[in-house]
C-alpha cells in the first residue's frame, strides 16, 4: 500500500545491518518509502500496520527462514497478493526452485548491485519480475 506521501512501500527483511541499510539508501534515492526487519517476527509486526507494495527477503533468517515467511504471507488472504523478491547469497537452481515454490516472484544475488536492485524492484511494482518462467507460481 501507498505511504504516508503515495510513494510505493517496500520492505526489507534482512539480518544483516549493512544489507538492509544499503538497500534502504538505494530504494530511497528512487523515492520509494522504505521499512526495514531483520527477521520474520519484526516484519509482520511491521506489515500488520502497513501493507508494504513488494517485499525483499533474505532466505537465510533467524527463527523463520525466507521461504518459511514468504509460505506465511501467501496464506494470508491481506497479503498472498503482494510481490516477493528473494536476496541472498544462495542462487543455486534448488534455491531458485525453493523460492518459486514458496511463492516468490524474483531473485536478487548478494553482492547486491544498486542498479539491478532499482530496476527489479522498479519492475516488480510493475508487474515485471526475473524469476525464471518454468519456476514462477503467483496466487490466483
Amino acid at each position: 500500500m501507498k505511504g504516508k506521501n503515495s510513494k510505493p512501500v517496500i520492505l526489507v527483511v534482512d539480518d544483516e545491518d549493512t544489507v538492509r541499510e544499503f538497500v534502504r539508501a538505494s530504494l530511497q534515492s528512487q523515492d520509494l518509502d522504505v521499512m526495514v526487519a531483520r527477521d520474520g517476527e519484526s516484519a509482520f509486526k511491521l506489515m500488520d500496520e502497513t501493507l508494504p507494495d513488494l517485499i525483499l527477503l533474505d532466505i537465510m533468517l533467524p527463527n523463520m527462514d525466507g521461504f518459511s515467511m514468504c509460505r506465511k504471507i501467501r496464506s494470508n488472504p491481506a497479503m498472498a497478493y503482494i510481490p516477493v523478491i528473494f536476496i541472498t547469497a544462495y542462487a543455486e537452481r534448488d534455491s531458485l526452485k525453493k523460492a518459486a515454490d514458496a511463492g516468490a516472484q524474483g531473485f536478487i544475488e548478494k553482492p547486491i548491485l544498486a542498479e539491478e536492485l532499482q530496476k527489479q524492484v522498479q519492475d516488480g511494482l510493475k508487474g515485471h519480475f526475473l524469476m525464471p518462467k518454468s519456476l514462477k507460481k503467483f496466487p490466483g
